[in-house]
């Protein structure tokens, strides 16, 4: 059966399905009790139910299947209808009410026939139903029933299956012998029924369901289905179909294709009961003529030529076969002759006593037309010419391969299509000239003149063009109208122009300038039509699956506008419900819609357009046989999807469907966020130029205080300089000198110069620069150290150990940095002991802390044992050159960040001094 909403519901031994026009759905209910369903019907608020063997009745609300009641009283397959709220319930001992709401059952009527009268009943308002030989109904649960008509009395009433119809405002009984299946039909009246004359043959088939639609009775049988009228008290059988199944179900889909259900067969759709088809009664046909309204003439694959009566269906075949293909056809009424053009000669075949006589036995006709008298004219695969065919006589015209030709008899010209081009033939002046298209040739095959005396060519992949008067006046194309510019066969009748193209078969209707199409959905077997014979209400086609024809006046199905509908919202792969708005996040605007539209062939032949307000003002196309549209992302902002859909070869459009879209911008896009982000960009940028400001002035304080500590470490290295060239040390020196003359030892005079004089060098040269490598330092004591030797005679030794580690080249440290305190060592440890004078001086290198150490070790009388002695000197000489040097050191730490560092010890035995020890911590740099 077929819903409000165009669906098609189909109750079967494996359950219920509903099928949408693309898939099917199986709908179920874990309640049920076995598979099989029956019975579909639809209540007052449109609901479809079904019900089983079991005795459980089902309805289906938003495309679920619910249980309404388990009947425990039932346990077969019961017969159900509706009466405005109220589920009616039939079997052979009574009826009853069942309230749909409460599910109470409110009434019950005994003793009846249980005769099925759903044919009857008007739309829920009445129930119909017999008892005791007598029609009655009820229109309220709570009032009586009333008596509609009499069922014939006991002598006349048939035992068996009875069943009720209402065709035409007219009440009728359909009833068959339980034996013999005699069929018996009786219209209802109040005083005596009316016998209805059946046909013999439908005795002994058994009909078990009738079913109106559009005023069309439907006897559906275990043979096949009838298509039946009741005119005169007689039933007449209009058609049959499937007369070798058993067909239970016949319904009309809102698109008027005839869906047949059978008992083991399975569906069978009918697109257009208009449409017949004739397989079994010819082989393959190759040319199709008229003879008139009333004959036609056929020619097969096998060669055959036949006379077919389209009324008596009575087939007669000629006296003629041809060894090669039939290519076309002229009946010529004055003399009952048919002109029979094949592939190698052509014949005239006399109807009267079925003789024929070769016309050209060498030349292959592809069409031929009539001139005046004997004169015809054709077209052959190397000419356009003329022939008489009492004479035999050709002549030759245009030498070119001529597809079809045509005699217009209004302008008395010549019309041919060749291979390089269509032409004009003036007959008077004996010459062809091609008709142009925008100066261009034009180039067909088929050529038709409708009854206004326009000429029509058929182009190969342009459409269908019309001249007049040798001018360009019309086309036919696929924006106009036409299914496909390419064209397979056109053909004339009156003011109709009947158009088969790789897409479907078309009528153009000059007068009115329509166009209606019959496509695959609307019947057509195949679009590979090769002949067309236009009757006056009949159209005979040929097509590679046989011959067809049709009423060309109720052939045309008027095409309702697909009713377009969501189906799905997926949205980030999640399946959602559709909103009235959706809104979605610019980052997570992945989302997809389906749709769909109901209907036999809806895939293939409904088109789907969208339009994306705000993104785009174009409508575009969605591929055929797709039904979703998908987004990958989309900006901020509102958006409105609209959808719509068309029928192919139609051109008004469904409703459109709109789905409004806002997509939220990220949080960091939003205004509030851009405006936190400027005053924290404005926050950061004053904090990045107070912090600036901050770096410049310590920069400027770290670059004074630099600046006075290198001119410190300037004075410090001049008072370094200048106490290593005390007045003490030099007079020293120079009374050494003054000794060794004065002893004339004027060789050691000369050599105690040399290095006082080297020393001193070392010392400026020193004084220059800020380091000196380790083996530079060692070289100046070690010098220093010679010379206060030879003052002390043979009473100092000193010793210079160096850690074989130690690199002296790449050692880098503090000039003049460690002669003071082996100055100290000498004056104020060594000098004041008697004798056995000893000074070491240790390099060694610490590699966890990669620090050189210098160990400056004497055994002289101690600093305090110095200290006393000095206090009671006079005139003593002040020891700067220590405490400059650790100024020294402070500041070179200072700028350095370094750890530059000087320990001190005093050594004793037995609490007597024994000497002093200074350990001085140099940072290596190399």
């Amino acid at each position: 059966m077929t819903d409000k909403d165009g669906f098609i519901w189909l109750a079967a031994d494996k359950g219920l399905f509903k099928y949408n026009g693309r898939e099917y759905q199986l709908l179920d209910n874990p309640l049920k009790r076995g598979r099989s369903l029956f019975g579909l019907k639809t209540d007052l608020k449109g609901r479809v139910w079904c019900n089983n063997l079991a005795g459980q009745f089902f309805y289906v609300e938003n495309n679920k299947l619910h249980l309404f009641k388990d009947f425990e009283d039932i346990n077969t397959l019961v017969d159900y209808y509706f009466l405005e709220n109220y589920l009616v319930t039939i079997n052979n001992k009574y009826i009853s009410f069942t309230n749909l709401t409460t599910k109470k059952n409110e009434r019950v009527l005994k003793n009846t026939d249980g005769i099925p009268t759903e044919e009857l009943n008007d739309n829920f308002k009445d129930f119909h139903f017999s008892s005791n030989y007598n029609l009655f109904k009820i229109t309220d649960i709570n009032k009586e029933k009333v008596f509609v008509s009499s069922l014939g009395s006991k002598d006349e009433y048939v035992r068996g299956r009875k069943i009720g119809f209402k065709l035409h405002e007219k009440k009728y009984i359909l009833a068959q012998s339980e034996k013999e299946l005699s069929l018996k039909i009786s219209e209802l009246n109040t005083s005596k029924n009316t016998q209805i004359n059946v046909p013999e043959y439908l005795n002994g088939i058994l009909i078990h369901k009738v079913t109106i639609i559009k005023n069309t009775l439907f006897l559906l049988s275990n043979k096949g289905v009838f298509s039946t009228s009741i005119k005169d008290n007689r039933l007449i059988i209009n058609d049959r179909y499937f007369k070798d199944n058993y067909v239970t179900e016949v319904v009309l889909d809102k698109n008027e294709n005839y869906w047949f259900s059978t008992l083991r067969n399975g569906i069978y759709i009918i697109s257009n009961k208009e449409i017949k088809v004739y397989n079994q009664l010819f082989d393959k046909i190759t040319t199709l003529r008229k003879k008139n309204d009333k004959t036609l003439f056929l020619a097969s694959s096998n060669g055959t030529v036949e006379e077919y009566h389209i009324s008596t269906k009575a087939i007669k075949k000629l006296n003629f076969i041809s060894n090669t293909a039939v290519k076309t056809f002229y009946y010529i009424p004055k003399n009952n002759s048919l002109l029979i053009g094949t592939s190698n000669y052509a014949v005239n075949y006399n109807l009267n006593n079925n003789s024929f006589k070769s016309i050209n036995e060498s030349a292959a006709w592809k069409s031929v037309d009539f001139i005046n008298n004997d004169n015809y004219l054709v077209s052959t695969p190397n000419s356009l010419s003329q022939i008489n065919i009492t004479s035999k006589q050709y002549k030759h015209l245009i030498h070119k391969r001529t597809y079809a030709a045509l005699y217009a008899k209004k302008e008395n010209s010549y019309y041919a299509t060749m291979i390089d081009g269509f032409l004009k033939y003036d007959i008077d002046k004996e010459k062809g000239t091609y008709l142009k298209y925008k100066n261009k040739r034009v180039y067909g095959s088929k050529l038709a003149e409708l009854e206004d005396g326009t000429i029509w060519v058929a182009t190969h992949n342009k459409g269908v063009f019309a001249f007049k008067n040798n001018t360009f006046v019309d086309s036919l194309v696929v924006k106009n109208g036409l299914t496909s510019n390419v064209i397979n066969q056109i053909e004339a009748y009156k003011n109709e122009l009947w158009i088969s193209t790789e897409n479907g078969l078309q009528k153009y209707d000059k007068t009115n300038k329509t166009l209606n199409t019959l496509a695959k959905i609307d019947g057509l077997n195949s679009y590979a039509i090769d002949n067309i014979a236009v009757l006056d209400s009949l159209v005979f086609i040929t097509t590679n699956k046989g011959l067809l024809s049709f009423n060309k006046h109720k052939v045309f199905k008027k095409r309702k506008i697909p009713e377009l509908y969501f189906t799905q919202l997926i949205v980030n792969d999640s399946v959602k419900e559709f909103p009235k708005e959706l809104k979605l996040k610019e980052l997570e605007s992945n989302f997809k819609v389906e749709f769909n539209s109901n209907g036999f062939q809806s895939k293939e032949n409904v088109g789907y357009e969208y339009l994306l307000e705000r993104f785009s003002n174009n409508w575009n196309a969605i591929e055929n046989g797709i039904n979703f549209i998908t987004f990958n992302t989309l900006p901020s902002g509102k958006f409105l999807l609209k959808v719509r859909a068309k029928n192919k070869f139609q051109t008004a459009y469904s409703n459109v469907l709109l789905l409004p879209i806002t997509v939220t911008k990220p949080f960091y896009k939003t205004f509030w966020f851009l405006l936190l982000m400027l005053f924290l960009v404005v926050f950061l940028i004053f904090i990045y130029f107070k912090k600036q400001n901050k770096r410049l002035r310590k920069e400027q304080k770290i670059a004074l205080e630099k600046e006075k500590i290198t001119k410190e470490l300037v004075y410090s290295q001049l008072e370094n300089l200048r106490s290593q060239m005390n007045p003490h040390f030099i007079f020293n020196a120079l009374n050494s000198i003054q000794d060794f003359i004065i002893l004339n030892e004027k060789k050691l005079a000369r050599q105690y110069l040399v290095k006082f004089s080297k020393l001193i060098r070392i010392y400026l040269e020193q004084s220059q620069n800020d380091t000196v490598t380790l083996a530079e330092e060692i070289k100046a004591l070690r010098l220093y150290l010679e010379l206060e030797k030879d003052r002390f005679n043979d009473d100092f030794v000193f010793n210079i150990v160096i850690d074989d580690g130690l690199n002296l080249e790449q050692i880098y440290i503090p000039s003049l940095l460690l002669q003071p305190y082996v100055e100290n060592a000498l004056k104020h440890g060594l000098l004041h002991k008697i004798d056995n004078k000893k000074l070491d001086i240790l390099f060694e290198k610490d590699n966890y802390s990669s620090t050189l150490i210098c160990t400056i070790l004497d055994n002289g009388i101690g600093r305090e044992a110095a200290a006393e002695i000095n206090k009671k000197r006079v005139g003593k000489h002040k020891s700067f050159a220590t405490s400059a040097n650790q100024k020294r050191i402070n500041l070179l730490n200072l700028a350095n960040n370094s750890n530059l560092e000087i320990l001190i010890e005093d050594l004793s035995e037995n609490e007597i001094a024994t000497g002093t020890k200074i350990i001085i911590k140099i940072p290596i740099n190399q």
